[in-house]
């Protein structure tokens, strides 16, 4: 489902500038395409608990790319030699 979610994220934005930015509208507007059955009110929290999580460029646009990316943390034993 995230694939499929990403991948109209970047048909959308494909559509505008293609920089992996969308406006909140357009984020929205696709949320509630990919998630028909969600009431719009649980759309725009989703959207703007995104915004709380992304950078958002000078001109309002919110880097929806930065969602879906993996932060892996290594954690290594201490070596007692």
């Amino acid at each position: 489902m995230i694939e499929s979610l990403v991948q109209a994220l970047k048909t959308a934005d494909g559509q505008g500038s293609g920089c992996g930015a969308m406006s909140s509208e357009d984020i929205t507007t696709v949320l509630t395409q990919f998630f028909p059955l969600k009431q719009s009110e649980s759309v725009v929290r989703l959207v703007q608990a995104a915004a709380t999580e992304l950078n958002v460029t000078s001109d309002g646009l919110l880097l929806y790319e930065s969602l879906f990316t993996e932060v892996r943390l290594e954690i290594t034993a201490p070596s007692f030699t």
